[in-house]
């Protein structure tokens, strides 16, 4: 009974998950509708200027020597280091498989809103919440004027998944579900979850890798002290 339980479980979180992410892109559409049949265009300039250099001369996991931007002496992004290695990443494969010059950055702005939204709505699953009112909480935390604000200025922090994941992440310590994780047998696949988690969140920008660690540190002493107790989600749920 708790397995079937357990299944129905997982079924309408994945089920709700992906009416999350279908109703926060037809949201999008009325903004993105327009122009997305030009993601091969430069949409801003400014800030987002640089962004569209950085996914030009990314070369896999470091930026390439390039004399194409830079004059005279050329461009070695390496002597400014960043950790956005997530988002140079998609852009710069996205660019190889349309061979493209601006489409992956534009691409990555666009479907971050339901990405955002699914991330919010399973992070808040962790807390017990599910339902109308937790697929209503995740669409509106994506549509925060943040979201759209920043995307064609300083897009690295308005994408906002990494924020997500490590809010996430801090859940998952805090409640002492990662030390029940490492008690339990056959748990690998949370563990291996929750290993990429934070290599996304390590390589997605040094904010929100600054917040994660912070409050991640409050979480661990908070368990700490209250001795790391967890009751499964599946004998504790928050109807909406």
């Amino acid at each position: 009974m708790p397995d079937s339980t357990h299944m129905v479980t997982r079924w309408r979180t994945a089920i709700e998950a992906i009416v999350t992410g279908l109703l926060s892109a037809v949201m999008a559409l009325p903004v993105f509708g327009p122009v997305l049949s030009k993601l091969d265009v430069a949409w801003s300039g400014g800030d987002l200027t640089s962004t569209y250099v950085n996914s030009a001369v990314w070369g896999g996991f470091f930026f390439k020597v390039d004399d194409h931007f830079g004059f005279p002496l050329g461009l070695n992004q390496n002597y400014f280091p960043g950790i956005d290695v997530t988002e140079n990443l998609f852009a710069w494969v996205t660019n190889n498989v349309l061979h493209s010059t601006f489409a992956g950055v534009n691409l990555l702005i666009v479907i971050t809103f339901p990405l955002v939204a699914v991330l919010a709505y399973l992070t808040l699953r962790l807390t017990g919440l599910y339902g109308p009112l937790a697929i209503a909480m995740a669409i509106a935390f994506t549509f925060i004027p943040f979201h759209f604000g920043r995307a064609l200025g300083h897009t690295y922090l308005a994408t906002l998944y990494s924020l997500v994941i490590g809010l996430a992440l801090v859940l998952i310590i805090g409640s002492g579900r990662w030390q029940w994780m490492l008690r339990r047998k056959h748990s690998w696949f949370g563990i291996l979850l929750v290993i990429a988690m934070a290599a996304v969140v390590a390589w997605s920008g040094i904010y929100y890798v600054a917040f994660t660690l912070i409050l991640g540190c409050a979480a661990l002493l908070c368990g700490s002290v209250n001795g790391h107790r967890y009751v499964h989600s599946s004998s504790m749920h928050c109807r909406s």
